[in-house]
């Protein structure tokens, strides 16, 4: 491949796009210092650009979009302090773009059939206007283990259970009599007192 001549050379560096910079960089010796500096120019943008955006507040209907939950959901837990938002001038809702992780957070501890309330009482330890990070993460999951250990097993057993006397008082079933005569267990508590040890 043959050097281009260095007024060339120049004029083609002055004017190099972030792409062109990148080609020029790799095929091109002569223009090489001013395509590294074109090309450094464009990494510093860049980086800029997307500091700027992790700071850039979003709409209600971002957030909804982003995270994958319907825009009354994000009211919902704005309304029950999970998540805070601002309103603006114009009387918008804004939400800093770190909310998307708590929102993520939110709905795997859902998933995972931990109460609101409960989710709210962990949360209130992060404050609310920052992102939760990784040490945040691994102390709410293992703090949640339990619960979550504790459904599993309540799951397992009413699986295992559903077509036996669970003593919720029926007293329907051709083995209630056996597991629960006249319905004693109703003296321990309300419930499918079988299913709740």
């Amino acid at each position: 491949m043959s050097a281009p001549d260095e007024g060339a050379g120049n004029n083609a560096a002055g004017s190099l796009s972030c792409e062109q910079a990148d080609i020029a960089y790799k095929t091109s010796t002569i223009v090489e210092v001013k395509v590294v500096l074109v090309y450094s120019t464009c990494l510093e943008v860049a980086i800029s650009t997307m500091q700027k955006r992790a700071f850039d507040p979003l709409t209600v209907g971002e957030v909804a979009k982003r995270s994958g939950v319907a825009v009354s959901t994000i009211h919902f837990y704005e309304a029950k302090g999970l998540i805070e938002g601002w309103r603006t001038e114009g009387n918008q809702r804004r939400y800093p773009r770190f909310v998307l992780r708590r929102v993520a957070v939110i709905r795997i501890a859902q998933r995972a059939g931990i109460p609101l309330a409960v989710i709210r009482d962990y949360l209130s330890a992060i404050p609310i206007d920052q992102a939760l990070n990784k040490d945040d993460w691994s102390r709410l999951t293992a703090t949640w283990q339990a619960l979550i250990d504790e459904r599993i097993n309540s799951l397992l057993q009413l699986r295992n259970d559903m077509d036996r006397c669970i003593g919720c008082g029926c007293l329907s079933l051709a083995d209630c009599p056996l597991r629960n005569p006249d319905d004693q267990l109703g003296a321990q508590g309300v419930g499918a007192r079988l299913l709740e040890k």
